[in-house]
Order: C-alpha cells, then sequence, then structure tokens
C-alpha cells in the first residue's frame, strides 16, 4: 500500500458543491477555486458529485469532466473521491468507469434508489458487484435520507467483508448505529466517517477516522481544527468548534433548500454562481437575508 493510500478515508473530506453557470453548465472555474479553498484550508480529501456535489444530477460526460477538474487541482496527492450512485448495478458500473478513466482515486457507492426490494440482500449483492468491478477502492456510503433504505448493522459487518471495500460513510445521523460502528472498528479494519456534521466532533473523539463537511466548503479551516483538536483528545475545544461549525451548517439549512443555501453563501464569498441544477428553487431575497444575517453573527472572514 502506498502513502497516499494509507491516507485514504482518513480526515476531514469536503463533498465539494458543483458550481453551475445560470444555463445550467457547469462552471470549471469556480470548482477549482472551491477545491484551492479546500487545498489551503488544509483538507485530507475532496469528494465530488456526492449529494453536496449533486452528482445524480449530471450525464456521464458532465461527470468525467468534473472528475477531470478535481484531479487537475488536487495533483495527485490529496486522495480524490468520486460518488457514483445510481439506481443498479448496472448504472453504476458505467459510472465507476467514467470515474475510473477521469482520475478518482475511490469510489462511493449508495445502495440502488427508486427501485428496491426492502432487501437487506439486495445491498450486499449491489455493493459485491460494484467492487468486484471497480478498480480502484470502493467506500459504501449509507444515506437513507435519499436512497429510503438504511444499511443496517449486520448488513455493514457483511459489506466491510467484500474484497476492495475499504470504508464506510455514514449520513444517516443515527449516533446509535454510529457508535456500534465505531466499536466494530475493534473487530474489523475499515475506515469510518461520519457525514452528518453536527456529529462530526463526537465521532471523530470516538473514534472515527474522518468526517465529510459541507460547511468545509467555505469554512475548510474551521473543520480541519475539530478534526486536530479531537484526534489530541482535546474534548473542551472540539466542543467549542463544534458549536460554531452547527451555526454555520445553520446559515444555509435555515432556507427551504439546504443546497441552495450553501451554494449562496459560496456565491457571496466569490467563488461562484449561486444556481443549483433545474427544477430545484434558489433562495427567495428574504432568506438571502437571513442567511448573511448569520454569517454576520458568525464573523465569516472574507464576507465582511
Amino acid at each position: 500500500m502506498s502513502l497516499k493510500e494509507e491516507k485514504y478515508g482518513i480526515g476531514v473530506i469536503v463533498p465539494v458543491i458543483t458550481p453551475l453557470k445560470k444555463d445550467g453548465r457547469i462552471d470549471h472555474k469556480g470548482l477549482e477555486r472551491i477545491i484551492k479553498h479546500g487545498i489551503t484550508g488544509g483538507v485530507h480529501g475532496i469528494f465530488v458529485l456526492g449529494t453536496t456535489g449533486e452528482g445524480p444530477c449530471f450525464t456521464g460526460k458532465e461527470r468525467g469532466e468534473i472528475i477531470k477538474t478535481a484531479r487537475k487541482v488536487t495533483g495527485e496527492d490529496i486522495p480524490l473521491y468520486a460518488g457514483v450512485m445510481d439506481t443498479s448495478a448496472r448504472r453504476v458500473m458505467e459510472n465507476i468507469s467514467i470515474a475510473q478513466d477521469a482520475g478518482a482515486d475511490v469510489v462511493v457507492v449508495t445502495p440502488p434508489y427508486y427501485l428496491s426490494s426492502g432487501s437487506q440482500d439486495e445491498i450486499v449483492r449491489h455493493m459485491e458487484l460494484s467492487a468486484q468491478y471497480a478498480k480502484v477502492p470502493v467506500i459504501a456510503y449509507n444515506i437513507p435520507q435519499c436512497t429510503h433504505v438504511n444499511i443496517e448493522l449486520p448488513t455493514v459487518r457483511k459489506i466491510l467483508e467484500i474484497d476492495n471495500i475499504i470504508g464506510l460513510k455514514d449520513s444517516s445521523g443515527d449516533w446509535e448505529q454510529f457508535q456500534k460502528e465505531i466499536f466494530l472498528k475493534s473487530e474489523m479494519d475499515f475506515k469510518l466517517q461520519m457525514g452528518a456534521e453536527d456529529l462530526a466532533g463526537i465521532a471523530l473523539l470516538m473514534g472515527a477516522d474522518g468526517c465529510v463537511s459541507g460547511v468545509g466548503n467555505y469554512e475548510p479551516r474551521l473543520i480541519v481544527r475539530m478534526y486536530n483538536e479531537a484526534k489530541q483528545g482535546n474534548v473542551d475545544k472540539v466542543k467549542e468548534l463544534q458549536h460554531k461549525a452547527a451555526e454555520l451548517r445553520r446559515a444555509f439549512t435555515s432556507s427551504n433548500f439546504w443546497l441552495a443555501g450553501l451554494k449562496y453563501i459560496c456565491s457571496v464569498l466569490g467563488f461562484c454562481e449561486e444556481y443549483v441544477s433545474d427544477p430545484f428553487p434558489q433562495l427567495t431575497e428574504e432568506q438571502k437575508e437571513k442567511v448573511i444575517a448569520i454569517l454576520k453573527e458568525e464573523d465569516i472572514k472574507g464576507i465582511f
């Protein structure tokens, strides 16, 4: 295993937004600025085409272009993760091929969505097919808010026994399950990332290997500081930084659509424009004012 491969699944990983122009075209310069901001802030990995990156909204050609842009900015030293989630194993395999060819280091796979038998065996089979097909490592991704199925703990164990699956990102927000996944690390060798930002601090203190933070799009330094303090066991400092991170997250989750709020913040900072994929709504002027008011409260440098 190379030194770079040893970093996979560890530290602060930013699920970068995908900046868009008003007509829906990808703003590659904006994407470069967002990624450079994260790297300058000390993050340990970049995750494109995830939930925050609107991954399922893009064509195969667009996916490849996004990954190539990210790879150009990260260079070969920063791990690059690419979401390949889709509705069936066959479509995920297509996305894996695109991601590998474009330069992704790791692919991130959810259970299939839209159609579902409701069986946990279906999830295991999907992960087996994805991992067997992939030439790069795979991280399983639990986000029942989007897939409408939870990867239950016994299933997590089965998935992590599959060759080429190196870890789990859990964004369910279910602390009881996540804690059991942490305990599972004493029995199995895998990387575990917390994807629910409000639980990142405690997860890192308890032994999670990393966290995936949307706030990292515009304030990566804060999340990196929290990670470093957690790894040193500084509970009081982690509590302080987690509180700050929660307030920054409130700035974009207070709107009717959190992703539009996040993109608006990034636009105010000058990284990109505020547009999200159709048919999703932009913020109203009233909602924008509310976002700015919260940012003023939190004294975000670079805005005021």
